[in-house]
């Protein structure tokens, strides 16, 4: 009975978030925007019934005594030959992530109150950090691979609008696209590994591929080929959502957006979700080592390319967006070796320092001018290297970011524009026969 309690308090976390996002998109959808304070209320008020709710359900099933529940929405299959089963899965992974989730979301909301005052975009602002939250929690409770997909969709979203969030300067919207075409490259890969589970399995439920048994002693159902297949391709997913190394370009660029946004996504939540990920999938990466062993050289990899890079920054949060990446590489690489319990701790922990630090940044730099005011000396937050350690072919080298940025822009980014690009002309095209209209304008992405 409380198992089956904890499952609905879950599933109301995500609902109510749902109903905050519907209330604010209606409200100024309707010409008639909310003021500052309303907006406000609304956020408090769904984040803190929202943390309440994930408690109680975290509490519920401790005490319940089964280590994990799974509530079923129903069947949402459209075909006969398809079974889409709408699921939500809590369990000794879930709870964690979720109190974070939820905990953060309400922390940097009430933060963006005051930072954002009268910023023209405010009620969007807090529209999309509603629609992040809820994409977070429904990636942190999905219990198939297709409602995982659906959430890692919105996370990806949320997080090119909000990098572009100040869309009059050509910088942030320029670095939102390159993020966005990213993510779309390792969505594509977590895309292909739900096809992949549907072919082996009929079903994309986790309890068909992943084990049915509670996490992490659950073993996995796939053939070791197959598990290979499956976990190379959740690797790539789970590298570009955690800007690893060669997915690292769009990280620094997040910068971009207000500090509120980038300490609860990019510094603690939308970072770590493909470690969560990993984390889900544990099961795959036991019966493939050539995918743990993979995750250990990229997650050891990113965190010296993010150490070596990060000493030659020169601004606050693009130091801290380094750190981070070197955290997280950390982290997979915990996971690779096949440590379970100890990357949920270091992930949770290094979410609530990371946020501090970005939340903290703007007024510790207030502080640190006003201090080189009064002592007429400058001051160095972080340690200067020798001048030998930086020779100028080695610090160009650094701050190029050893030119696996232009790689992947060369490779990915501009490939993935053109595309679009010829698209676009080739839909005028089309409309212009279809209507008989003349020459319209083309604008490029």
């Amino acid at each position: 009975m409380l198992a089956q309690f904890s499952g609905l308090c879950a599933v109301g976390v995500v609902s109510l978030q749902g109903l905050c996002f519907l209330m604010l998109a209606l409200w100024m959808l309707s010409g008639r925007s909310p003021g500052e304070r309303a907006t406000a209320l609304l956020i408090r008020i769904t984040y803190l019934l929202a943390f309440l709710l994930a408690l109680t359900a975290s509490v519920a099933l401790i005490n319940s005594g089964q280590p994990r529940t799974v509530v079923s929405l129903g069947d949402w299959s459209v075909f006969s030959t398809y079974e889409f089963h709408f699921v939500f899965l809590l369990d000794s992974l879930s709870i964690p992530f979720l109190l974070l989730a939820t905990g953060l979301c309400g922390v940097v909301a009430v933060f963006s109150e005051k930072y954002l005052h009268r910023e023209p975009g405010y009620q969007r602002y807090f529209l999309l950090l509603c629609l992040f939250g809820l994409g977070d929690c429904l990636t942190i409770l999905a219990g198939s691979i297709e409602v995982l997909f659906a959430s890692w969709e919105v996370l990806g979203l949320t997080s090119a609008l909000l990098i572009g969030f100040f869309h009059e300067r050509p910088g942030p919207v320029r670095n939102g696209l390159h993020a966005f075409v990213v993510y779309r490259l390792s969505d594509l890969c977590l895309a292909l590994a739900a096809v992949t589970v549907y072919h082996l399995c009929k079903t994309g439920d986790f309890s068909t591929f992943i084990g049915v048994g509670p996490w992490p002693q659950a073993i996995c159902s796939l053939s070791p080929s197959s598990a290979t297949t499956v976990g190379l391709l959740i690797l790539v997913a789970a590298l570009g959502k955690a800007a690893q190394v060669p997915f690292s370009g769009w990280l620094p660029r997040a910068m971009e957006g207000p500090t509120p946004s980038t300490a609860i996504f990019y510094g603690a939540l939308s970072i770590h979700a493909g470690a969560f990920l990993l984390l889900r999938c544990s099961t795959i990466l036991d019966a493939a080592p050539m995918v743990a062993g993979s995750a250990v050289v990229f997650g050891l990899g990113t965190a010296m390319w993010a150490r070596l890079v990060g000493r030659a920054q020169t601004d606050a949060k693009c130091s801290l967006a380094y750190a981070s990446l070197g955290q997280v590489g950390l982290i997979f690489a915990e996971i690779g070796f096949g440590l379970r319990v100890f990357p949920v701790v270091h992930a949770v922990g290094h979410a609530l320092m990371r946020s501090l630090q970005f939340l903290r940044a703007p007024s510790l730099l207030h502080e640190l001018h006003e201090l080189h005011s009064a002592t007429g000396s400058p001051i160095h937050p972080h340690g200067i290297p020798p001048q030998s350690y930086w020779r100028p072919s080695r610090y160009k080298t650094v701050l190029e970011h050893l030119y696996i940025e232009n790689l992947v822009e060369r490779l990915i980014v501009f490939p993935f524009l053109a595309f679009c690009r010829h698209l676009r002309r080739t839909d005028q095209a089309i409309l212009r026969i279809v209507s008989g209209s003349g020459q319209e304008s083309d604008h490029n992405l």
